[in-house]
């Protein structure tokens, strides 16, 4: 019997020390939730996630729309075009931040993003304020 009631305080003894490293745990949680909570840190994920699979799809869609002309192919030019995307999927402001010196080259740019618009809209979980974007065009090497 006496062995059973050691086994018995030991146990106890044991459950209270966990117990009170388990409420140390949870006080530490409570705090840290309360400098960053969980939901809008992962609210930022998700939308991070969502923003930059929703940029690459656009990017694709305008270098998929781009007809750039054959000649410049190998050639080091560069155009930049920024332009809004509003939650509709319609492209606004549409301008470049870098032409390449090519006004053919720069058209052709141009005509790619108009020819895209409008994107498809937003996804459901991305936040609703419309986004800057910029693509940078390069023409491919040889």
């Amino acid at each position: 019997m006496l062995q059973t009631h050691k086994k018995l305080i030991i146990l106890c003894f044991i459950s209270v020390v966990a117990l009170a490293a388990f409420a140390g745990c949870v006080e530490k949680q409570q705090q840290a939730a309360k400098a960053f909570p969980c939901k809008q840190v992962y609210n930022a994920t998700l939308q991070e996630d969502l923003l930059r699979e929703y940029i690459t799809e656009i990017g694709t869609k305008c270098k998929n729309n781009w007809a750039m002309p054959v000649r410049f192919v190998g050639q080091d030019l560069e155009a930049i075009i920024f332009f809004k995307v509003h939650p509709d999927g319609s492209l606004t402001d549409i301008y470049f931040d870098k032409r390449s010196g090519s006004t053919d080259y720069d058209g052709s740019v141009e005509k790619a993003v108009k020819k895209s618009n409008p994107v498809c809209p937003f996804p459901e979980n991305l936040e609703k304020t419309p986004i800057e974007m910029a693509i940078r065009f390069q023409p491919p090497n040889k």
